[in-house]
């Protein structure tokens, strides 16, 4: 059976989680005890394997797995594995859970955990930050002022903010502590029209001089540099207030978050393997078909997805995207269009991930591709 530590014992599994405290703030701040979380082990008093857990926004949010210590330990597996799909460890409306391992031995015993979910790697890169002297204030654009995330902006008259920084300023608020050192910066549109934030920067997790970095930036606000002025700050700011590292992790496929990662000279670490365990069975089977698309998997990623779209049932919408993306590599240029149509059908309102996507240059040239791109403008109009 599993057992769950009270947090007097966590320095127990100190030295079974060495890897993933290294390189994994998350895993860092449960174990000081200055986020929230869980530890289960194997053997309380000599713990074998441990399962590790938190979440970032609310524990009905996709949670953070990390696993450590002995991959061939049958038993934990099993039990692990009816723990999180009879929902003992995990909230009932938590959709997934992102899981990272200390080890690649762990993918054989990873299928057991997982089953009857499909198990969806997600190669990640990892980008460190242990020293930084960029003077970034001398490429804020006129018009825009870099400033700390801070609860007086919900305060200030006309300024519009996002809902997510609201979240965030909500979560740091739940978690005040005497050891809570989370923080980050904004940059924000002063013009008296806009008046806006419209990017932003946060390091979470900070415990034991290290802390995670994450960067976002509204869609009309991005390729101007913001992500790389209110990461700099962040960063800046950590390393010149004790901080020894400050960590950067992201997708492959996500070429805004590399460039920027680049730009401040982060340096690249070991790359690693995320896994997702997905519980609908059908948005299972949507990101398993994701991941065949970004390996090259090309027919074998179609073929998934327009068995989901025949199937009736529901599915979410980057499904038609990544159905398009497919067609479109495969030289099918007529039927990658009609899922890109079908997506506007469905209130599809942006249009930067048609007009930005590679795969879809040779639509451009279609009659339709412009009736498709008005369809979705049409759409943004009621924003």
């Amino acid at each position: 059976m599993l057992h769950k530590l009270n947090q007097n014992d966590y320095p127990r599994v100190r030295d079974l989680f060495a890897v993933l405290t290294a390189s994994q703030p998350m895993c860092n701040a449960v174990l000081e005890g200055v986020y929230p979380g869980a530890v289960y082990v194997d053997d309380p008093a000599r713990p074998r394997t441990g399962y590790l857990q938190t979440f970032i926004g609310g524990e009905q949010e996709p949670q953070w797995g990390f696993l450590a210590g002995d991959p061939a330990n049958d038993a934990f597996h099993a039990d692990l594995n009816r723990a999180l799909f009879g929902r003992e460890i995990i909230h009932p409306e938590a959709p997934l859970v992102f899981c990272t391992c200390d080890s690649p031995d762990w993918v054989p015993a990873l299928e057991a955990v997982f089953a009857p979910s499909p198990l969806i790697p997600t190669p990640r890169r990892h980008y460190l930050a242990r020293e930084f002297g960029q003077d970034w204030r001398a490429a804020i654009p006129e018009g825009f002022v870099v400033e700390p995330l801070d609860p007086s902006l919900l305060q200030r008259p006309g300024l519009s903010v996002p809902d997510e920084v609201r979240q965030t300023l909500a979560k740091w608020e739940r978690l005040a502590g005497p050891r809570f050192g989370d923080y980050g910066f904004v940059a924000i549109d002063a013009s008296p029209r806009a008046a806006r934030v419209a990017a932003w920067a946060t390091v979470d997790f900070v415990a034991g001089g290290m802390g995670d970095l994450g960067m976002f930036t509204l869609d009309d606000y991005r390729r101007r540099g913001l992500a790389y002025l209110t990461t700099a700050a962040a960063i800046d700011h950590g390393l010149s207030h004790g901080m020894q590292q400050i960590c950067g992790t992201c997708m492959e496929d996500n070429p805004g978050s590399i460039r920027t990662a680049e730009r401040l000279g982060l340096e690249r670490v070991e790359d690693y393997t995320m896994y997702l365990l997905v519980f609908d069975p059908v948005e299972a089977q949507s990101m398993l078909a994701y991941s065949h698309l970004e390996a090259g998997r090309t027919a074998e990623a179609l073929s998934m997805l327009e068995g989901i779209i025949a199937s009736g049932k529901e599915f979410p919408p980057y499904v038609l995207f990544d159905a398009a993306r497919a067609r479109a590599l495969l030289g099918d240029k007529d039927a990658a269009l009609a899922h890109l149509m079908a997506m506007a059908e469905r209130g599809s309102r942006n249009t930067a991930p048609f007009e930005e996507c590679p795969e879809f240059e040779a639509l451009r040239e279609l009659p339709g591709w412009q009736e498709f791109i008005r369809k979705v403008r049409e759409n943004g109009k009621d924003k």
